[in-house]
């Protein structure tokens, strides 16, 4: 089972393959280890757009960090 923690400089809402996991800024439980595409919807005033990344191994102590940048 595996966590992940998106920084963004604000509340944005992030999205897992295209489907609301929570906000940024918040421990999000993602589940079972694979290849997921993170992003933070609309406006799209943020870089990179997308981020695919392979997740393994991680825990809500130790979640992926994911950093996304305003523009």
């Amino acid at each position: 089972m595996n966590w992940l923690k998106v920084i963004f400089d604000g509340a944005r809402v992030v999205y897992v393959n295209g489907k609301i996991l929570g906000d940024t800024n918040e421990p999000l439980f993602l589940g079972e280890d694979g290849t997921y595409t993170f992003d933070l919807g609309e406006p799209r005033n943020y870089h990179p757009g997308e981020q695919t990344l392979a997740v393994s191994g991680t825990s809500k102590r130790h979640p992926l960090i994911i950093k996304f940048d305003k523009e």
